[in-house]
């Protein structure tokens, strides 16, 4: 663990332009059905001997872990299911005199961006964390679960480069009521709270090994977050 703790620590060394900002967030989503799938009808293959039973417990096991999504899978203590997902955003200013007409003369600078993001890709493979860059049809897909939040599954959005964001995961289905505590997001006659929390200190020092408290813990019910979240 420490040498991971060593190896990404050379994220916040490296050498940056002036006023570049490094955002880290932690997202997680209920969009954990296409998991389950996967992971509980591996094996379960028409071919193999006694299918029809290993069907059976596949898909057994798939429709009482489905219930996590929004309901503890456990008795007495928040144990729900959740795609978690490492964002790490990278904001550099534009360049002097840059502007969407004269983008050719500034090649070496998108060149120079590039090399960052693979850098990047590379300091969080060297600590065995899998990367890739966020496309904008997976960036709507996250969006979606927290937007247009759903009991059932949700569905997969196809991107529109022609098309604002905004308007790709905004369901005519969904109201959103501000308040003065929080929000709440009406989708198909359901109802969801959204509430936003701050930190109110940081400690002075923190353990690396600790991290993973950050997204709940096996021992503490109040550190497990018992919605969506993102950090």
């Amino acid at each position: 663990v420490n040498e991971n703790i060593a190896v990404l620590n050379a994220i916040f060394r490296a050498i940056y332009p002036p006023d570049t900002t490094i955002q880290i967030n932690i997202i997680s989503d209920s969009n954990i059905e296409y998991i389950l799938r996967s992971w509980a009808l591996d094996g379960s293959s028409a071919d193999v001997k006694n299918s029809e039973m290993f069907q059976f417990l596949a898909n057994s096991r798939y429709n009482h872990l489905v219930k996590g999504k929004w309901d503890s899978v456990v008795k007495d203590q928040p144990f729900l299911l959740r795609n978690m997902h490492l964002v790490i955003s990278v904001f550099q200013p534009y360049p002097s005199g840059y502007d969407a007409t004269n983008i050719e003369q500034h090649q070496a600078e998108i060149e120079r961006i590039n090399r960052t993001r693979s850098s990047l890709i590379s300091t969080l493979a060297s600590a065995r964390i899998p990367a890739k860059t966020m496309t904008p049809s997976h960036l709507i897909n996250i969006l979606n679960a927290f937007i247009n939040p759903d009991l059932a599954e949700q569905p997969v959005l196809e991107y529109n480069e022609n098309e604002f964001i905004c308007n790709q995961i905004v369901s005519s289905e969904t109201a959103i009521l501000p308040s003065q505590s929080g929000c709440t997001i009406v989708h198909k006659d359901q109802k969801y709270s959204l509430i936003p929390f701050n930190v109110r200190t940081f400690p002075l020092n923190w353990k690396g090994v600790r991290s993973g408290e950050l997204i709940g813990s096996f021992k503490s019910d109040i550190l497990r977050l018992g919605c969506p979240f993102i950090l």
